[in-house]
């Protein structure tokens, strides 16, 4: 991003060395320019790439936070930003190998829940191996849930009391609590927001708006934070949200004109990128083929448009969507949890993920709040306009 700080962004970036922040960071709020920034500050304090340890989920993440790092941190290498900024599983399986004494053969044999499950219980016992830590950072702390969140907070428990935490992400884009769902004693994102370890932290939030570029109808901009406030003020139970027409409208008016997606691509003949937003795997298939074929028939752009596909799976090393485009021309379809974190040029719906919505968007329970987020996180991936999936008259 090529922009300064502002006052939100530069009061994260500039707290002390020691201090234990929860930052929320809303979509466009320029999280990530944050993150770097802070750790750019943070070297220039005196602290060590050595000790600092940057945490986020999949590798793609990782390699684009490491190299930002870089860009910014005269003198930070690549090998220090491969020791500093991990994946959750790369850095317990590292920390098993190091330090846990576990050999190859016992490390090929566990998968990556129980890498880290095996890491957490080292660090709870033997506290001395993350002593030279002297700063912790974890991106996108809302997905925290069951194992994973359980060793942030065993991180946090056993790190020196002069080691400073901080941790970025957004309520409002929590979509993976339907993992420890109907599981006993596991954790979901609230739990985590609430525990002791982390309650007690100063909360900051970034303010600012930095990704659509002012090309976002004003009543939408005005309604995105409109349903953001309805969210965050819900409960589990969704009292709020029930009693609340925000999200329905949102959905409906997002939704209420459908546009031919060959129309937009004609209407742009640059680069442009359009992301097709649909609710499962299975989904993703069809619309795919759908719109490969009417592309075939239908499109009289003169040049070939890629369509792709990219589901979700569980964060991992091996899983998950670690690269999504396109950077140039062409149409994604994708999953909405495997969107999170890309934008688009344009953005569309498709119909049954627009049904499914407004259907949920009515239940009580807390299916509805996992939906309202859901739907959220596809009503912001657009730098401009959002529409409803069509295939012409």
């Amino acid at each position: 991003m090529g922009f300064d700080p502002d006052d939100s962004q530069a009061d994260v970036i500039m707290r002390g060395p020691e201090e234990r922040v929860l930052v929320t960071a809303g979509p466009g709020s320029g999280k990530t320019f944050t993150l770097v920034k802070r750790v750019a500050r943070l070297v220039a304090s005196g602290i060590r790439p050595s000790e600092m340890l940057v945490m986020s989920f999949t590798r793609a993440a990782v390699t684009e936070v490491a190299g930002r790092i870089r860009g910014d941190c005269e003198g930070v290498s690549e090998e220090d930003t491969a020791r500093m900024v991990r994946t959750f599983d790369s850095w317990a399986t590292a920390l098993l190998r190091d330090d846990g004494g576990y050999g190859a053969d016992v490390l090929d044999e566990m998968d990556y829940t129980d890498r880290i499950e095996a890491a957490t219980a080292l660090v709870g016992s033997r506290p001395e191996v993350i002593a030279g830590v002297r700063h912790l950072v974890v991106d996108e702390v809302q997905d925290l849930v069951g194992v994973r969140a359980d060793l942030v907070l065993a991180l946090i428990r056993s790190l020196p009391a002069t080691c400073g935490v901080t941790l970025l992400g957004d309520p409002c884009q929590a979509l993976y609590d339907y993992q420890v769902d109907g599981e006993a004693g596991e954790m979901d994102s609230d739990g985590f927001r609430a525990s002791e370890e982390v309650s007690g932290f100063e909360a900051l939030a970034l303010a600012g708006e930095h990704r659509s570029g002012g090309s976002r109808p004003a009543w939408f901009s005005d309604d995105l934070a409109s349903m953001r406030e309805s969210i965050l003020a819900s409960d589990r139970r969704m009292s709020g949200l029930r009693t609340s027409s925000t999200l329905e409208d949102m959905v409906e008016r997002a939704c209420a004109a459908p546009w031919d997606v060959t129309d937009d691509l004609a209407e742009h003949p640059g680069p442009y990128s359009v992301g097709v937003l649909v609710r499962t795997n299975r989904e993703a298939v069809d619309v795919a083929g759908m719109i490969g074929v009417y592309l075939m028939v239908s499109y009289r752009g003169g040049d070939d448009v890629p369509c792709r596909v990219v589901t979700h799976g569980p964060y991992s090393d091996e899983e998950g969507p670690d690269e999504v485009g396109p950077a140039g021309r062409g149409i994604t379809v994708i999953t909405v949890h495997a969107s999170k974190g890309r934008q688009y040029d344009s953005v569309y719906i498709a119909p049954k993920t627009t049904d499914w919505f407004l259907d949920c968007l009515f239940l009580a329970g807390r299916d509805s709040l996992a939906e309202a987020r859901a739907a959220y996180v596809a009503l912001t991936r657009s730098k401009g306009q959002t529409r409803a999936l069509s295939f012409g008259a």
